[in-house]
């Protein structure tokens, strides 16, 4: 009787997640790994994003150290084409930033180090975004739950010189947004900042 339940259960949850994924649209048979994303889960590694889609690398430089994250990225929409003169484009849509768990962040997170310094935006794919936004929240009202509508307008958004933006550790941790455009799409990613201070 419990194995007919499990089974139950199981089918009942591919089916959910099949109906939650039928948005996404490609002609590339890896592009079925970012499914898992569709239904407003974030990407919990680069592994499970499409290589096809820029990734972004988060890069703190104080004076004496470096530090690297690679960015979590959420809802994208990209199109391109492959070698053989085929295509497809990737469409998923994710949480916001603020309704991630709190803990989903600790691989992306760079401490400020009590003095903060230079964030470089470094993007994967040769091409430069064509636009890039950057808003940023104070990092407890992130909570992972799904009702932000209270403190969405709690963000500050961040003056950038084209692909640099100036952190300091002011005693606060902070959950960034980045958002670019490029001409085949955009993307959307996310990382915190740690204080030490």
């Amino acid at each position: 009787m419990k194995k007919v339940i499990m089974l139950g259960l199981a089918t009942a949850l591919l089916f959910i997640t099949a109906v939650g994924c039928s948005d996404l649209r490609s002609t590339d048979k890896s592009v079925s790994q970012a499914s898992a994303h569709a239904g407003g889960e974030p990407p919990q590694s680069s592994q499970v994003i499409p290589e096809k889609t820029p990734q972004l690398d988060v890069i703190l430089e104080n004076g004496t150290t470096e530090q690297r994250v690679r960015a979590m990225q959420l809802s994208t929409n990209w199109t391109f084409t492959d070698e053989s003169g085929g295509g497809g484009s990737i469409s998923f849509d994710s949480l916001h930033p603020l309704q991630i768990n709190p803990d989903d962040f600790n691989g992306v997170t760079i401490s400020t180090n009590g003095s903060g310094g230079i964030i470089e935006f470094q993007f994967s794919n040769a091409n430069q975004p064509q636009t890039i936004s950057v808003t940023r929240w104070n990092s407890e009202y992130a909570t992972g739950s799904q009702d932000i509508n209270d403190v969405l307008h709690e963000n500050s958004p961040v003056e950038w010189d084209w692909n640099t933006i100036t952190v300091s550790d002011d005693g606060h941790d902070y959950i960034y947004e980045v958002y670019a455009t490029w001409q085949e799409g955009s993307s959307h990613y996310t990382f915190r900042t740690e204080s030490v201070g």
